[in-house]
């Protein structure tokens, strides 16, 4: 919804000069708002996927008591009426709780297509607000005046990465974050290219833009999976879920991290931060 109130804002309140102006602005902001929404969505479908998995094991192991409380009725047939009618009972309270199982994954399906439904309709929304011919190029941020319209780059690809990363150590988060996404530009395939990527989503975290950090952080996974920033992406990923309150969100991330590195040294901070969201969790279900 505020999507759409984004735009309608957007179309409504600027002039004819002015709201060329504003319709480029609101087209970034749809997109970062469509960029966060599809990531909601891959994290719920993973949640969906676990919870689904749990519901048809349940409703197999229920099927199966009845079969053999079924087999159970058959094979005392003789047995007294009292006997067979307390079995019958047992049958009609596992079929009602397969019924509420079911019931429930329904409205799970449901959840998860609503939220399918309105990404597509925002996409659809953000191609006509772009117009024809515009592509979601990705935007390098730089503040006019900033020190890096005084720095020289360097023509070799190790020597470009040392300079962002200079920056980093020197806590200048905005212009690291610009130097490494003009890394990526020019050199993607660089062995270096999962580093650069992680120490983008890094910049994001320590500013506390934790919506962004997450979206960088998914990324590195899905693009470098076998790579030795992966277990620390994953671990990141879920406390950046965390810091923006997004509990349920930041749990199967945290979890995963523990049972994918087991060994690693901060498997105490993700357990520690499962606990905290759960807490949270359920105090904000009994309110």
């Amino acid at each position: 919804m505020r999507i759409f109130v984004k735009l309608l804002l957007g179309l409504g309140l600027s002039s004819a000069v002015a709201g060329c102006f504003e319709h480029t602005q609101t087209g970034k902001r749809v997109l970062a708002d469509i960029a966060a929404m599809q990531t909601e969505v891959a994290v719920i479908k993973k949640a969906h996927a676990a919870e689904k998995a749990t519901l048809q094991r349940r409703i197999q192991e229920a099927d199966t008591k009845i079969a053999e409380l079924s087999k159970l009725i058959d094979d005392n047939r003789q047995v007294t009426g009292r006997n067979v009618a307390g079995v019958g009972v047992d049958v009609e309270t596992m079929k009602a709780q397969i019924m509420e199982l079911r019931g429930a994954q329904e409205v799970n399906l449901h959840r998860l297509d609503r939220m399918e439904s309105l990404t597509a309709v925002a996409q659809e929304d953000l191609k006509r607000l772009r117009g024809p011919g515009e592509e979601d190029k990705p935007q390098i941020e730089q503040k006019p005046g900033s020190t890096l319209d005084r720095v020289n780059r360097p023509e070799k690809q190790d020597d470009f990465y040392k300079l962002a990363f200079s920056f980093w150590e020197k806590s200048q988060y905005p212009e690291a974050r610009s130097l490494f996404a003009e890394f990526l530009k020019k050199w993607p395939k660089d062995t270096y290219a999962d580093n650069a990527l992680y120490w983008m989503a890094e910049c994001f975290y320590a500013e506390r833009n934790f919506r962004d950090s997450a979206l960088n952080y998914d990324k590195l996974r899905q693009m470098y999976p076998k790579s030795e920033k992966a277990p620390d992406s994953l671990l990141k990923l879920g406390l950046s879920f965390f810091e923006m309150k997004k509990y349920r969100e930041a749990v199967p991330f945290l979890k995963e991290f523990i049972q994918t590195y087991p060994k690693n040294p901060h498997t105490a901070t993700a357990k520690k931060r499962i606990l905290e969201a759960e807490k949270l969790l359920r105090k904000t279900k009994s309110n």
